[in-house]
């Protein structure tokens, strides 16, 4: 290979420079064995022969050593903006994954709430599945029980159903005669009460006092996701249930997600009715939004799945 030439215009020059097998999806050239960068977009695939192109004097020659370079992944059907707003903010994981037994969620639980004093909690996780058959029975006066002055919420793993104390249905101004929300429903006695569950996202929404959001906080949210995302090859994610007050953040022209390094594309609830002249296509190359999530079906976990 021949040394950069000094005098070539330095923006044709790579910022990154990857040498050696790299799979290019495509059909007529599956292989390659030359990748450049600039600028966080590949500006050329070929092979070793072609690279004095795209190799400046600041371009920075990464040898895969064996290694084989792939593109991104593509998450299709994912809640990205959930989990940032979700796993970014003071809302506890109980999952099987991070709490692995019916003993050490209740002790999780517990211990939490004891931590926390008049603020109460939220979890998320509680799996009858995942923790096994001895997780008990998360009714209403159970959860007065561990909780008989603090709000206590407690979502299921799908996040399809949660389960709330009376302290947090005062706290939400839940009652005999809140109506339930379109596409979701509280659990209700025979009188027409709350009994303390919550069924799909809107009815779950409403167990939540309104909380300032402020921009800085999403974007470092979104950009925490983002990272975790990136580190197991993810380039393309999507939010399939969108709403409105995230869609109006990231599709802001004025807004700043510089620490963005993967492609967004939005979904809107049916339930939550587009703008009046709002159209697929909206957005950019880093985030668009797509369409409107149309779905009939439930969740497994919740028991209101057709099968």
């Amino acid at each position: 290979m021949s040394e950069p030439d000094p005098e070539r215009p330095v923006g044709h020059d790579a910022d990154i420079l990857f040498l050696g097998r790299a799979v290019t999806m495509d059909d007529e050239r599956p292989r390659a064995d030359a990748v450049a960068v600039r600028d966080g977009r590949i500006i050329g695939v070929g092979s070793r022969a072609d690279t004095d192109q795209w190799r400046g004097p600041h371009t920075r020659v990464v040898e895969l050593d064996g290694r084989c370079l792939l593109p991104g992944f593509v998450e299709a059907h994912g809640h990205a903006i959930a989990e940032a707003r979700m796993f970014g903010t003071d809302l506890v994981d109980i999952r099987p994954m991070t709490v692995a037994t019916p003993e050490e969620v209740v002790g999780t639980i517990r211990k939490t709430l004891a931590a926390r004093g008049d603020e109460g909690a939220t979890f998320i996780g509680w799996d009858p599945l995942g923790h096994g058959p001895d997780l008990p029975d998360p009714t209403r006066d159970w959860l007065d029980e561990l909780a008989p002055d603090v709000p206590l919420v407690i979502l299921t793993q799908s996040a399809h159903l949660g389960f709330f104390n009376t302290t947090a249905a005062k706290r939400a101004g839940i009652s005999r005669t809140t109506p339930d929300p379109p596409g979701a429903r509280f659990g209700r006695d025979a009188r027409g009460v709350p009994t303390g569950t919550a069924y799909e996202a809107a009815a779950i929404r409403r167990l939540f006092p309104d909380t300032p959001n402020p921009r800085a906080q999403f974007a470092a949210a979104l950009a925490r996701e983002v990272a975790r995302l990136n580190q197991v090859g993810v380039t393309t994610i999507s939010e399939m249930a969108c709403l409105p007050d995230w869609r109006r953040a990231l599709l802001d022209p004025k807004r700043d997600f510089s620490r963005l390094s993967v492609r967004l594309r939005l979904y809107t609830p049916v339930e939550e009715t587009p703008p009046r002249g709002v159209l697929p296509g909206e957005g950019d190359d880093l985030i668009r939004e797509i369409g409107v999530k149309i779905w009939v079906d439930g969740s497994p976990w919740v028991g209101n799945i057709a099968v």
